[in-house]
């Protein structure tokens, strides 16, 4: 008798066949389903539309990718980041991330400040590391913002329109490539493509520092944000978000380094 109401008691305690079946039909919508911050700031474009930023950027350190390690390879990679629209459309894609409620005006204003550093290290002087390497060092280092609203808020949402935070202005994807620099990223002597998948582009002048600051194109963050700019010698855009100036003067996210 005892051993029978064990048995009842543990068939009782184990899912029946349909639910059974249920779990890996419930696993398989899970491993499917797109992230959040992929189906608004990544959403799926038709062909010939603009991409939205968070894409682009993909694109374009695609794109810029050196062929090496010399500084003619480093040159080139600058160019290609600096002379575009990557900078405008970094900070748009984590404009996008803050309009979803995925970042906090705080953490936004801490990203702006370490990509305004970022911009600044790799479009002035002489490159000597990829934008990535750069990026990350810097931020790993950085010094926590204490201001600005630590609130999150979807203020669209499943909304993927990119006009909510912004507005292409000018060429858009990588910049020009000049002179001996021209054959050395992972993608050359294309012309740029603007709204569509990031290819390079090259001309036969020398490049120089201030080359890769007279082609940086400017972007508007749309929404709550002001028209962005660019920053002298290719540095980030900047822009205010709800009365916040966010910049490499505004934001001293380096300090004490």
């Amino acid at each position: 008798m005892r051993q029978t109401t064990i048995v009842a008691g543990l068939a009782a305690m184990l899912p029946s066949t349909a639910q059974a079946w249920s779990i890996p039909a419930l696993l398989d919508i899970r491993q499917t389903t797109r992230p959040y911050q992929d189906v608004v700031c990544k959403p799926q474009t038709g062909s010939g539309a603009q991409l939205p930023p968070c894409v682009q950027i993909e694109n374009i350190e695609l794109a810029c990718q050196p062929n090496g390690t010399n500084p003619i390879d480093y040159e080139a990679h600058a160019q290609c980041i600096c002379g575009g629209s990557f900078f405008a459309e970094k900070l748009a894609c984590e404009r996008c991330l803050t309009v979803h409620g995925l970042r906090s005006e705080r953490n936004l204003a801490f990203y702006s400040g370490v990509l305004s550093s970022a911009s600044n290290a790799l479009c002035t002087g002489t490159p000597t590391a990829v934008f990535a390497s750069i990026y990350s060092g810097i931020e790993a280092a950085a010094t926590p913002v204490t201001t600005g609203a630590t609130v999150t808020s979807d203020q669209a949402p499943s909304n993927t329109a990119i006009s909510l935070y912004y507005t292409a202005s000018g060429p858009q994807g990588p910049g020009t490539i000049t002179g001996a620099a021209a054959s050395a990223t992972a993608v050359s002597r294309t012309t740029t493509s603007p709204s569509t998948a990031a290819t390079g582009s090259a001309s036969g002048a020398t490049g120089t520092s201030s080359t890769r600051a007279s082609t940086a194109t400017t972007g508007t963050a749309s929404g709550a944000a002001a028209t962005s700019t660019t920053a002298g010698s290719g540095a980030m855009p900047t822009y205010a978000a709800g009365g916040l100036l966010m910049g490499a003067a505004g934001i001293a996210v380096l300090a004490g380094l």
